[in-house]
């Protein structure tokens, strides 16, 4: 399928990753680590880390004035699309992830391709963090990506800083090929529609 990724590009597209755990060697950074080594032999990946670039608790006045703020936005309506990944807490994301998604809007989000990984802990971790995430996408008009990653169990699943059930590499993967798939077509249409405009 990644093969419909070789036909004529003006440019490489440009991913955003966001990840909503500030733990070192989280399995959530873990598993974005892994989407964005797949996703870079086609596109450049990017990480927009909350760590290393901790943003204010949201007001509109530092939405407006905090620099941080200010180049986390620009860089997200600048991507071409976003990888958003996040540990579950209580059945959702958590409270690091949803402060940066509240500094966006629909002028940042809107069409943009969105894929989602989740990771929890139990037989069913990560689901409810996924359906959370969702409903803020579509709330903001962004286009979620059909097939989206829960890491259930994710202890079973990464360990010592790799993913190794190859089930769980395959379900990361095809994130990462449907991200791509979707955002080319999405660029494409664009251009096509620029070129006619002008």
């Amino acid at each position: 399928m990644l093969s419909e990724l070789k036909l004529d590009q003006p440019r490489k597209l440009r991913v955003a990753l966001v990840c909503g755990s500030l733990r070192e060697g989280s399995c959530t950074k873990v598993a974005l680590e892994y989407v964005a080594n797949y996703i870079e032999s086609h596109a450049d990946a990017f990480h927009l880390d909350l760590q290393l670039a901790p943003l204010p608790f949201f007001t509109e006045q530092n939405k407006q004035e905090n620099q941080l703020v200010i180049e986390f936005i620009d860089q997200i309506k600048n991507a071409d699309a976003i990888l958003i990944g996040t540990p579950e807490y209580h059945g959702s994301l958590t409270g690091v992830l949803k402060n940066a998604l509240d500094y966006l809007s629909k002028d940042e989000l809107k069409n943009k391709p969105i894929a989602l990984v989740a990771v929890g802990a139990g037989q069913y971790g990560g689901i409810g963090a996924l359906d959370a995430m969702s409903s803020i996408m579509k709330n903001l008009h962004a286009l979620v990506i059909p097939y989206q990653a829960a890491i259930s169990s994710s202890h079973k699943v990464i360990q010592n800083g790799e993913v190794v059930l190859n089930e769980y590499k395959s379900r990361l993967e095809h994130v990462a090929e449907q991200l791509l798939l979707f955002t080319k077509r999405i660029s494409s249409t664009d251009i096509q529609h620029q070129t006619v405009a002008a």
